[in-house]
């Protein structure tokens, strides 16, 4: 029976969300991961974070590392692991887009719950920054790890769509080590490298959290030894607005382009087994 893009909507997000929730292994991890993070990421805290530079911007880029692990986990067997049904009801007059904006909406609520927890029981450990941008050291990082939760889920949606589910775990390591080596956080990237930067989302995630405390304001370790040395702020967090707004504008654009791809990927698989 045919039925209209939101009916269709409804039915595919109260399904997804059934699904995760009857799955009581996965659901317990779903829940437990954030809180374990922020306690890990709290246990090796320094007592110097928000004032050490080095200290700070390690737990930043931690901090970044676990946003996408989040977002990936959370997404990338999603859509893989229903291809056989998926198909069977395409043929049936299954919206793409509502099934894809399905789990577009279920991935954000899992963003929002894992970011207000990741950052909540991680200030009530470790303290909050005395600086920030957006609204407060709280709600900045949250809307930072958020949209960076959520950009990961899209990457995973995108992943997803176009792997067979028997291999989709194993390509999770091509997509990790080089967010972590093409950040730009710890290496210094030239040419090639530094352009393909401008594509990792943990540079931005990194980026954002750094701008919003003020990373360019914290004393370097050399400063300790030497107080009179000065130090070039770095151009990846200038504690202003505009480069705010930036940062956020290329997540946000990340998601829109990982969700077209994978609706274009999921249109010619669909059609091609028809």
């Amino acid at each position: 029976k045919k039925k209209s893009f939101v009916r269709q909507l409804i039915n595919l997000i109260s399904r997804n969300l059934k699904l995760i929730i009857n799955d009581l292994q996965k659901f317990l991890i779903l829940l437990a991961q954030a809180p374990v993070l922020a306690v890990l990421l709290s246990a090796v805290a320094s007592s110097e974070l928000y004032s050490s530079y080095e200290d700070t911007k390690l737990i930043l880029f931690s901090m970044a590392c676990s946003a996408l692990w989040l977002g990936l986990f959370n997404s990338v067997q999603e859509i893989s692991k229903e291809k056989v049904i998926l198909r069977k009801e395409y043929i049936s007059d299954l919206k793409l887009s509502a099934y894809l904006l399905s789990k577009f909406i279920v991935q954000s609520i899992l963003a929002i719950v894992q970011s207000f927890v990741l950052i909540y029981v991680f200030q009530k450990l470790s303290g909050a920054s005395q600086y920030s941008i957006l609204i407060d050291p709280f709600w900045d990082m949250v809307i930072i790890c958020f949209i960076s939760i959520l950009s990961a889920a899209a990457q995973g949606l995108f992943i997803s769509s176009f792997i067979k589910n028997t291999s989709v775990l194993s390509i999770l390591p091509l997509i990790l080590v080089p967010q972590l080596l093409l950040s730009g956080i710890f290496f210094k990237l030239d040419g090639i490298l530094k352009f393909v930067s401008n594509f990792i989302l943990c540079r931005w995630t990194v980026e954002g959290l750094g701008t919003s405390a003020n990373l360019n304001a914290l004393t370097h370790l050399v400063q300790t030894i030497n107080p009179f040395i000065q130090m070039e702020p770095e151009s990846y967090f200038l504690f202003t607005t505009g480069h705010m707004h930036q940062i956020v504008g290329v997540i946000l654009l990340t998601i829109i382009v990982m969700l077209i791809g994978c609706y274009v990927a999921l249109k010619r698989n669909m059609n091609k087994n028809m």
